[in-house]
């Protein structure tokens, strides 16, 4: 799941969770404006 940022804190409620988020950066190291939960973010290799 990748999401943006004004949607993150809905995410963390919508899943009663503690879903740690992690800023997406492209090939320099710029962020993309989008967040992904931890575990995917080791899962893609991100």
């Amino acid at each position: 799941m990748v999401t943006n940022r004004a949607n993150s804190a809905n995410l963390d409620i919508h899943r009663g969770e503690g879903v740690e988020l992690f800023d997406v950066l492209d090939a320099n190291g710029e962020k993309t404006g989008q967040v992904k939960p931890r575990h995917l973010v080791h899962r893609d290799g991100d």
